[in-house]
């Protein structure tokens, strides 16, 4: 599901890349700066910043990279 969210400002042709949407709680994970969402929590659902990180990218290839951009 957060993988959907991150992804879906690229799918609705709002922005090309999901890193940059500034409305996006992706980078406040990443950064660890979020007052909203814990990032260890988000980290640990994952399995760990890694994998975070594979999971966004395996969702874009599972879909096609067309389904992705604008």
């Amino acid at each position: 599901m957060i993988c959907y969210i991150h992804r879906n400002p690229i799918h609705h042709g709002i922005t090309s890349n999901y890193t940059d949407y500034k409305f996006s709680s992706y980078s406040e994970i990443l950064d660890k700066t979020s007052i909203h969402i814990s990032p260890d929590i988000v980290f640990k659902e994952f399995g760990g910043f890694e994998n975070f990180i594979v999971a966004h990218q395996e969702y874009k290839g599972d879909y096609g990279e067309n389904d992705f951009q604008l």
